[in-house]
């Protein structure tokens, strides 16, 4: 389901035995354009400190209460690797973390969780079932990638936007998807431009990111963006999106999702977390 992101800052963190603080940011990474962490605030349990979540530590999130439970308890919280001390989050520090939950790394292969180009489910099901030599060869390979991608939502909020012909608006939410994670789409504030005026576009249609100067430049010209639907967020379901596709006359992500078994995570999901299933409650 699709879910703004700004819905997730400030919720509590539950951890299996008590609440761990509250979500400061949410770092993705600007190639595959998919969440990799939420950043916890601590707050007054452990002040001073931020931590690292994945999404494979969540088990429940509960939108009316505002809470997120997760499947790690406050000891494995205080004792994995500190990102404070790493800024920006460098490869080894990701490293360090997903080594010391027992976690695969997202980055090899090519799909958006590609330890191997499985699944999210069956990504969360590794550390349960053992690595093939196969696969622990693409492991150690992939150590070597020195390439830095992680942007946080905060710092990309406001950034400029432009189409060929000059700016459009900024950046002023985006929208992700809570089953694969993914950053559907961003959230455009056109109103210094065109009051009254907020679209949304898919970071598919992103030419490119400078930024030194805190822009997105788009594919699209400004004509072409003024007159797209009117986005408002109570009506976004599968037929506003329809509508926006065929409006730019663009392919539906939906129509060429390159996970396998995309249609069964959750089942997998349920599997993968000994029969308990995480249940997104709205």
């Amino acid at each position: 389901m699709l879910q703004a992101a700004k819905k997730f800052i400030s919720m509590k963190v539950q951890c299996t035995d008590g609440i761990c603080g509250h979500i400061r940011d949410i770092y993705f990474d600007d190639d595959k354009w998919t969440l990799r962490y939420f950043l916890l605030d601590t707050g007054s349990w452990l002040p001073g400190k931020l931590v690292l979540i994945s999404p494979l530590a969540i088990d429940e999130i509960d939108f009316k209460n505002k809470i997120i439970d997760i499947n790690l308890s406050k000891e494995q919280v205080d004792k994995c690797p500190n990102p404070s001390e790493h800024v920006p989050i460098s490869r080894q520090m990701e490293e360090q973390f997903a080594n010391y939950y027992n976690y695969p790394f997202y980055w090899p292969g090519t799909g958006i969780w590609p330890a191997l180009g499985y699944d999210l489910a069956y990504y969360a099901g590794f550390k349960n079932r053992g690595l093939t030599d196969q696969e622990k060869k693409m492991i150690q390979q992939s150590v070597k990638t020195k390439d830095q991608h992680l942007r946080t939502i905060n710092e990309l909020k406001g950034y400029a936007i432009e189409g060929r012909d000059g700016r459009i608006g900024h950046v002023e939410n985006f929208i992700l998807d809570d089953e694969t994670w993914e950053l559907r789409y961003l959230v455009v504030d056109t109103i210094n431009w065109w009051p009254s005026r907020v679209v949304i576009l898919s970071p598919q249609w992103v030419e490119r990111i400078e930024w030194a100067d805190s822009k997105i430049v788009l594919n699209l010209n400004k004509e072409k963006i003024k007159n797209s639907p009117l986005y408002i967020e109570e009506n976004l379901d599968r037929d506003y999106e329809i509508n926006l596709y065929d409006y730019y006359q663009e392919p539906k992500y939906w129509d060429y999702e390159k996970i396998p078994n995309i249609t069964h995570r959750r089942s997998l999901k349920s599997e993968h977390r000994g029969g308990r299933r995480s249940r997104w409650l709205y």
